[in-house]
């Protein structure tokens, strides 16, 4: 991001993100203490702080390319370890006699 206010607004949003997640499994207490500590009182602090500091918006530097390629290749092994820890935990479900739905 060029702007570091972009970047606290796209923090604010993967912490949204993760508690409507959290919703989805029914965990509604620690969704709604995530929006409220950490948006409503965290990230308000940040977004103030970037502001006061005046920081200076800055072009991307060459560097940034030079690594593009390897975190690639770390998104992909998340994403890997990922669905084969939901693969198992559907096959968990699949064999469990005593899961109601």
């Amino acid at each position: 991001m060029k702007n570091p206010i972009h970047s606290v607004f796209l923090f604010i949003a993967t912490i949204l993100n993760m508690s409507v997640f959290l919703l989805c499994l029914n965990i509604d207490f620690f969704a709604f203490m995530l929006l409220m500590v950490y948006v409503g009182a965290i990230m308000i602090l940040f977004l103030f702080i970037v502001m006061l500091l005046n920081i200076k918006i800055y072009e991307r530097a060459a560097f940034f390319f030079k690594y593009l390629p390897a975190s690639f290749i770390i998104i992909f092994l998340v994403i890997l370890s990922n669905g084969m820890t939901l693969a198992e935990d559907l096959v968990y479900i699949k064999h469990d006699k005593y899961i109601f739905i």
